[in-house]
């Protein structure tokens, strides 16, 4: 695999090695809490779905096993009792909606986490945004109407149209996406236009 995609590959399987290897299951619970752990697991998991997202068929498993192996350290830590803060909590929950491809029981965990940091620091945007994507996202998952208008979805990953996910307009007001930092409904429509405009051309 040559390319961006293969030097995106390449990045998240050496960080994820470097970061699992170093410190295995018998180890996670040893040594200072580290938040930075937990963002360099962010960086692999958005590094190998981004992959995923543009591998061939036969490159797909080994892929998910990979991310799989990014959320499984994530829940040893959190196990340990090193995912307790709210920064901690967001970035575990951050973790997990990058590895969404996975599925539904990943994307609960995002929004467990993501709900969690939200309980435990209301005042930090951040953790509401994290918190809304994983909630559209588990929505969606379960053929649901998604809140927040942040799940665009597209036929295929470089061809065919994109849509807005099903919206209930009636959960959450454009001042509320606003509030908390996400894009109104009009930009999200605008960004589904834009990516059409991109695929249709030649």
């Amino acid at each position: 695999m040559r390319g961006p995609v293969g030097t995106c590959l390449t990045i998240a399987v050496v960080a994820m090695f470097a970061a699992c290897a170093s410190s295995g299951a018998q180890q996670a619970c040893r040594g200072p809490r580290r938040v930075d752990e937990l963002q360099q697991l962010t960086v692999v998991a958005d590094s190998t779905a981004g992959a995923l997202r543009q591998s061939a068929d036969t490159m797909s498993p080994t892929l998910r096993q990979y991310l799989r192996g990014v959320v499984d350290r994530v829940v040893a830590l959190e196990r340990c009792g090193r995912v307790t803060t709210p920064a901690e909590l967001r970035q575990a929950a951050m973790v997990a909606y990058a590895a969404r491809t996975l599925g539904e029981r990943t994307v609960e965990r995002a929004y467990g986490w993501s709900r969690l940091a939200v309980v435990r620091d209301s005042a930090d945007r951040r953790n509401w945004r994290v918190m809304a994507l994983s909630w559209d996202q588990l929505q969606v998952l379960q053929h649901k109407p998604q809140w927040f208008a942040t799940v665009v979805s597209c036929v295929t990953p470089i061809l065919g149209r994109c849509t807005l996910a099903p919206l209930d307009t009636t959960r959450v007001s454009e001042a509320q996406r606003v509030e908390i930092g996400l894009p109104t409904l009009l930009e999200q429509r605008l960004l589904v236009d834009s990516l059409n405009r991109i695929r249709s051309s030649p």
